[in-house]
C-alpha cells in the first residue's frame, strides 16, 4: 500500500468504514478486511453482519457459499434470493442453508427465502424442506446453545412445506415473533392441528401470516391466552381450497378481539375464491386493517361492505376489478368513511373526477402518497407485479 493510501485508510472513521463495507459485495468485503488490522476489526463489527443478502442467479454465484465459511457464525439475518428455474441455483441455496445448519455457534435470528421466476414443472421442493428441517434443529442434539430464530418469512418460497417442517420450527424456536407462510404454492399442507401446536409453543408471536385453511377455533383460543405476548397482526390468505374448510364462527372472533383489543386482521382473496366463501369469511367482528381483492370480479358490494363495517380500522386496501361508474362511487364512499386509510391500490381505470374526490375526502391518503389511481389506460400501467403483490413496498404515485 502506498503512503498516500495508508494515510487515507487511517483517517476514515470506523463508523464510515463499516458503512462502506456494507455497500461492497461479499468477496470485496472479505478482501478489504486484509488491508490492515483496523479494517479487519471493522470487518468483525456486529453491525456489519446484522443482515446479508445471498443472490443465486448464475453458476458463478457459487463463490458466495465458499465465502460464507468464515461468516456463518456472524450472520444474524439472511435473505436468500434465487431463480428456481435452474438446478444449480436451487442447489446453491440448499447448500447455503445446510452450511448455516451445521454452524455450531450461529447467531441467526431471521431468515427469508424468495424465489424469483417460475419453478420447473412438477417441482415440489423437497430438498428445501429437508434443509430447513436441519436448520431448525439444535446442534448436536441440543447440547450446544444456538440462537433461536425470531423472524421467518417463507412468503416467497414456492414449495410445499408441510407439518413436519413447522413441527421442528415450533419445537426448537419458541421465541419466534414473525412467521409468514403465505406463498404461491397451489397446495396448503400445513394443517390446523399443526398450526395450533405451533401457536401454543411459540408464545411470543406478534405477527402471523398463514392460509385461512390452516386456521381453527382452537388457534384463536390459544392466541387469546393470558400468559403470552399479545398478537398484533393476523393475516389470512384465502384461496379455492377454503371452500372445503370449516367456517370460523362470529363468537370465536368476538372472543379473541375482546382478549386482544389491539389485534388487527388482514385478508387476501385470490381469483379462485368462491364469492359465497368471501362473504362467510368477512365477519363484521373482524378488526380489519388490510384487505386485498385479487378476484377480478364485480366488487361493488364488497367495497361498500368494507366501508360500512371496517372503517374504524382499515388502513390498506388493494382492488382488482373492472371499471364502472358505480365502482367510482363506491371508492369515494370508501375513502370518505375510512379516516385511517393510507394505502389504496385500484387496478382498473377510474375517472379523473373520482381521483380528485378521493384525495379530497381522504387527507391521510393524500399525505401518505401511497396510492395507485389512474384515469387513462396504459399498456403496462401497474409496474412490477411482484412489488405490487407484496404490498408492503409501496410505489409513491401522485395524480
Amino acid at each position: 500500500m502506498s503512503s498516500s493510501s495508508s494515510v487515507w485508510s487511517e483517517v476514515i472513521p470506523d463508523d464510515l468504514l463499516v458503512h462502506i463495507f456494507l455497500c461492497l459485495p461479499l468477496q470485496d468485503r472479505i478482501q478489504s478486511s486484509y488491508v490492515c488490522k483496523r479494517w479487519y476489526d471493522c470487518f468483525q463489527s456486529v453491525y456489519l453482519w446484522q443482515h446479508f443478502n445471498f443472490n443465486f442467479f448464475t453458476q458463478t454465484d457459487r463463490k458466495l457459499i465458499r465465502c460464507s465459511n468464515q461468516l456463518c457464525e456472524r450472520l444474524q439475518s439472511v435473505c436468500i434470493t434465487l431463480n428456481p428455474g435452474e438446478e444449480y441455483n436451487r442447489q446453491n441455496a440448499v447448500d447455503l442453508i445446510m452450511k448455516l445448519a451445521s454452524t455450531e455457534k450461529r447467531r441467526l435470528k431471521a431468515i427469508t427465502i424468495i424465489f424469483r421466476g417460475d419453478n420447473p414443472l412438477f417441482y415440489a421442493g423437497k430438498e428445501f424442506c429437508m434443509a430447513l428441517s436441519q436448520l431448525f434443529q439444535p446442534m448436536n442434539n441440543g447440547l450446544l446453545p444456538v440462537e433461536q430464530l425470531k423472524h421467518v418469512d417463507f412468503s416467497g418460497l414456492t414449495v410445499a412445506y408441510d407439518d413436519s417442517v413447522m413441527d421442528v420450527l415450533a419445537k426448537n424456536h419458541p421465541n419466534i415473533e414473525f412467521l409468514n407462510l403465505q406463498n404461491r404454492n397451489l397446495l396448503t399442507l400445513v394443517s390446523p392441528t399443526c398450526m395450533c401446536g405451533l401457536v401454543i409453543k411459540c408464545r411470543k408471536l406478534k405477527d402471523l401470516r398463514i392460509f385461512y385453511g390452516s386456521l381453527s377455533e382452537a388457534i384463536l383460543d390459544a392466541l387469546g391466552e393470558d400468559d403470552r405476548t399479545p398478537l398484533e397482526f393476523l393475516s389470512l390468505s384465502c384461496r379455492r381450497t377454503e371452500k372445503y374448510g370449516t367456517e370460523i364462527p362470529s363468537e370465536s372472533w368476538k372472543k379473541v378481539t375482546k382478549q386482544l383489543p389491539k389485534l388487527r386482521i388482514g385478508l387476501v382473496f385470490d381469483a379462485t375464491v368462491p364469492v359465497h366463501k368471501m362473504w362467510e369469511i368477512m365477519k363484521t367482528e373482524l378488526p380489519l386493517s388490510f384487505v386485498r381483492f385479487d378476484t377480478f370480479t364485480d366488487l361493488i358490494q364488497e367495497i361498500n361492505f368494507v366501508a360500512e363495517n371496517y372503517h374504524r380500522y382499515l388502513e390498506k386496501i388493494s382492488i382488482n376489478t373492472t371499471s364502472s361508474s358505480i365502482l367510482d362511487k363506491a371508492l369515494i364512499k370508501l375513502a370518505a368513511c375510512c379516516e385511517r386509510l393510507t394505502v389504496l391500490y385500484v387496478f382498473c381505470v377510474v375517472s379523473q373526477e373520482t381521483i380528485d374526490q378521493i384525495l379530497t375526502v381522504c387527507p391521510s391518503l393524500r399525505k401518505s402518497g401511497n396510492f395507485l389511481l389512474k384515469a387513462v389506460k396504459e399498456t403496462h400501467p401497474w409496474g412490477d407485479p411482484r412489488e405490487i403483490e407484496r404490498l408492503f413496498v409501496y410505489h409513491r404515485l401522485k395524480s
